[in-house]
């Protein structure tokens, strides 16, 4: 073996611990973002759910905003202008997609279980090769079509018990389902963008995000009527609720643009199905949500359809048939 192709192995194996590691850590605080808020909802019944939601959206992307300027300005690695500029739709669908996925999420976790939501939230997995043969005509494949297919299966056997007797869906509330699967869409379209953006430093894509997140949470205050909200003094009697569920969620959006940018997508979104178990873990422990045995099937089969689907598509960037 020649040493040119000793080496590539090498680096791949670097990249993909890379972003495991990275994507394993976003979504555990990912996971405590979400417990965090629901303490938050609790605390303050009557905020508003959404609007608690975009409150904790603008402090995070606060907190992005401050981490990563002070990061470039003593970084020594510039980007040129023209660069960003040839990227700027992928820029721009990557901040869109991810306020519009991270917030529909948070959401979602205010009015379903923890592991639920996470598990629908999941699919963005799968969705992301469908869409690529919907939006690029990159067939899946027969072998991914079925993967698909499982997935869907191990959804209908986690909901076969809980779903039609889950009292707090009912009426409207049903719609609150529609909630992390809509999440899921927008994450897999994130995915989409961060293939675009590898060779850009994850320190200018989490910049412009957290500006795009900034305006748009302010904005959805203001217009509400929460404006008051930003530095009310009720909300801050649950300052530690607020700060944990920030801090954990800019810590999260962090770990998880450098894990989908470290040149290993296939290993960031794998290990990022660990949201499933971390708060189906998190939901059992902290707020005594139970998970059947139906329930951890279903959850069983929804993670081996996650690694097939990847294991499936070893080389996204070329759209290889699996």
């Amino acid at each position: 073996m020649s040493h040119a192709g000793a080496v590539q192995p090498a680096r791949g194996l670097h990249r993909s611990l890379r972003a495991t590691l990275f994507m394993a850590t976003g979504a555990a605080l990912l996971t405590w973002s979400q417990v965090a808020l629901r303490f938050l909802s609790e605390a303050q019944p009557g905020a508003g759910d959404v609007a608690l939601v975009m409150l904790v959206n603008l402090w995070t992307n606060i907190a992005i905003f401050v981490a990563v300027a002070l990061r470039l300005s003593r970084s020594s690695r510039r980007v040129p202008l023209a660069a960003l500029v040839e990227r700027r739709l992928a820029l721009g669908a990557y901040a869109l997609f991810d306020l519009l996925g991270i917030t529909l999420f948070l959401v979602g976790s205010l009015f379903l279980p923890l592991a639920t939501n996470s598990l629908l939230y999941s699919l963005h997995v799968v969705f992301t090769p469908l869409l690529l043969w919907v939006a690029l005509r990159e067939a899946p494949g027969t072998r991914r079509g079925l993967i698909a297919l499982w997935a869907f299966v191990g959804v209908a056997i986690y909901f076969h018990e809980g779903l039609l007797t889950y009292e707090a869906l009912h009426g409207y509330r049903w719609l609150a389902l529609l909630l992390p699967l809509a999440a899921a869409m927008f994450m897999s379209l994130v995915n989409l963008s961060a293939d675009r953006l590898q060779d850009i430093p994850f320190e200018y894509i989490l910049f412009f995000t957290s500006i795009v997140g900034i305006v748009a949470s302010s904005l959805a205050l203001v217009t509400t009527g929460s404006g008051s909200m930003i530095l009310g003094g009720s909300i801050w009697s649950s300052w530690d609720q607020l700060v944990f569920s920030a801090g954990a969620g800019a810590g999260a959006q962090l770990c998880i643009v450098v894990g989908l940018t470290s040149g290993s997508l296939i290993a960031a979104v794998i290990t990022e199905s660990l949201t499933v178990v971390l708060t189906g873990i998190a939901g059992l422990l902290f707020l005594r949500e139970s998970i059947s045995p139906a329930q951890s099937l279903g959850m069983a089969i929804i993670l081996s359809a996650i690694v097939l689907i990847n294991l499936s598509n070893r080389s996204p960037q070329a759209g290889a048939p699996g």
